[in-house]
């Protein structure tokens, strides 16, 4: 895994906690956004070997898809 002391590491905690404080400021499940976030850093970061820039893009691309993702359901859902 690496250095617990990285900036991979160190940005990997930093992206969890800001999906956690994002979801509780949406009344969204905080551990599933937190879960997510973690996964996609971990696939993205170990998976396919991308540096911490990379991981951040795909951070970037998972709140996108979240937002995408809440505005269909709204939409479907006629609120």
């Amino acid at each position: 895994m690496g250095p617990l002391y990285s900036l991979e590491f160190v940005l990997l905690i930093v992206s969890v906690v800001f999906y956690y404080k994002a979801a509780a400021l949406d009344d969204a499940p905080q551990w599933l956004w937190m879960g997510l976030s973690a996964g996609v850093y971990f696939f993205t970061w170990r998976g396919l070997g991308w540096t911490w820039l990379g991981c951040l893009l795909g951070q970037g691309m998972l709140f996108v898809g979240i937002a995408l993702f809440r505005v269909l359901r709204e939409r479907w859902s006629g609120k």
